[in-house]
């Protein structure tokens, strides 16, 4: 139920069904490791959406909101096909790996609900994407790599039938994204008790689907694609052993997501921030897990600003929060029974929990919970 009198209530029947095949091939060519991957994939959904008028009735002073008559029916089965092939090599301190992926996707709208006329269609779509990276063992516990690859995504069924024009059938302007990822990176042990991953990426992506919402449709969600989004950013994780049973795990991301070429109703939104994305993102966690099976974690979670529309206008502040779990493993002759308690936002802050990017009347932001205390015991049978 969404809170729109003309088409709110809605019924869906959605069956799925899929197959895979892989084939693994490992090897020595000329006394060098070979890996040869193929495969393919078949899936199938199909989904039976109707959907009915709210009619409103009022009952001792009460009012209720009831369905009414339809509005649209419409059956809606998405089939596609992909095919892999990937291959890697050791040539001493290489690791090469190239392949490519091919997928055929077929979407078809039956309209059922002809008194509007019929808005049947159909839609296909296929794509080869490649790929291909390396990396260099530069010592016995560090690498560095680089990786490019493409991909290709389709819209959803549930993107491609809320179709703003009101009617039946498909969105006809929602096109898939493309993208095109270059990365570089390295990971292994700085010292002896600490690991790291280390990754920079630059993202080119074609038709972003972005999300938005109509004046008087509030609570529905439409789509529609940006031209070009540029993205680039930082992803970083440190891993510490202290002592035995004590560690410290960190990780940082670091995003600058621009629109490149896009533009609604004339207004451009060329170098505008990507909405729904938050510019940096870090967790600490301190976890102690002991030999008679006391364990503590304690988390620290800091999350930058993230904009709420495409203009830029509305946007949550940055917060941070803190966590506590600790509990006792006790083990039993046929199992382990652990009970454990925890703390999620011990300073009781307000921050946004979820964000609806581009949404009518303002209303993009949905609150978190503030302080809590939860609980419970885990089973296990040996």
């Amino acid at each position: 139920r969404l809170p729109i009198l003309a088409n709110g209530f809605g019924d869906l029947k959605r069956k799925y069904g899929g197959f895979g095949l892989g084939y693994q091939f490992n090897q020595k060519i000329f006394k060098m490791p070979y890996r040869l991957k193929v495969g393919f994939d078949l899936e199938q959904q199909k989904d039976n959406r109707q959907r009915f008028a709210y009619k409103k009735i009022v009952e001792n002073n009460i009012t209720k909101h009831l369905q009414d008559k339809q509005v649209l029916s419409q059956l809606e089965a998405f089939k596609s096909f992909g095919a892999y092939f990937l291959q890697d090599i050791e040539i001493k301190i290489f690791f090469i790996s190239a392949g490519v992926r091919f997928d055929d996707l077929n979407l078809k709208a039956t309209d059922n609900y002809l008194t509007d006329g019929d808005q049947s269609g159909k839609i296909h779509f296929s794509k080869i994407n490649p790929l291909a990276g390396i990396s260099y063992q530069f010592n016995q516990k560090a690498n560095i790599y680089v990786n490019y690859a493409t991909s290709f995504e389709s819209p959803t069924l549930n993107e491609l039938s809320n179709n703003p024009d009101g009617k039946g059938g498909f969105n006809p302007n929602l096109k898939p994204q493309e993208a095109k990822s270059f990365e570089i990176g390295s990971k292994g042990y700085l010292l002896k008790s600490l690991k790291y991953k280390v990754a920079l990426f630059q993202i080119e992506t074609k038709n972003d689907l972005i999300p938005y919402q109509i004046t008087g449709q509030t609570g529905k969600t439409f789509y529609r694609n940006a031209g070009k989004t540029h993205r680039k950013g930082l992803e970083l994780e440190l891993d510490w052993q202290i002592s035995n049973g004590l560690t410290l795990h960190y990780a940082q991301t670091l995003s600058d997501f621009k629109y490149k070429n896009y533009s609604v109703n004339n207004v451009a939104f060329d170098g505008k921030t990507m909405a729904g994305i938050p510019e940096k993102h870090n967790q600490l966690e301190l976890r102690y897990f002991s030999k008679r099976g006391l364990f503590l974690i304690v988390q620290n979670k800091n999350v930058g600003q993230i904009y709420a529309n495409d203009a830029n206008t509305a946007f949550s502040n940055s917060y941070t929060i803190f966590n506590l779990r600790i509990g006792q493993g006790i083990n039993l002759k046929y199992g382990k029974f652990e009970p454990f308690l925890g703390i999620n936002n011990i300073s009781n802050q307000n921050y946004i929990a979820n964000i609806l990017i581009n949404a009518q009347a303002e209303r993009y932001f949905e609150p978190a919970s503030k302080r809590y205390y939860f609980g419970g015991v885990k089973f296990t049978v040996l």
